[in-house]
């Protein structure tokens, strides 16, 4: 492993200790992002059928971060043409 690769791994363990969805953008993963997508819905879903307590604000936290996740998997999205339709959208 290179000092750059070193750099780069460093990089994506604090983004991924810290769960910062904008870390997995910077250094590209998709598959990261989409991990995490899916795994806020299941988080939103369950915050939503909660009884006995407001969480409307996790509820709002977690949509938040959902409109973070989408917005940097679109930033992530190949030029038109330049991936075979189902190499991006086969994972959605």
């Amino acid at each position: 492993m290179g000092i750059a690769d070193d750099q780069r791994y460093r990089r994506v363990r604090r983004y991924r200790a810290n769960g910062d969805p904008r870390g997995y953008v910077k250094v590209k993963n998709r598959r990261a992002l989409e991990g995490l997508l899916a795994h806020r819905r299941g988080m939103l879903a369950r915050l939503q059928a909660v009884v006995g307590i407001d969480a409307s604000k996790s509820v709002q936290g977690v949509e938040d971060e959902i409109g973070i996740i989408e917005a940097g998997l679109e930033e992530l999205k190949p030029p038109p043409g330049s991936l075979p339709e189902n190499e991006w959208t086969g994972s959605h």
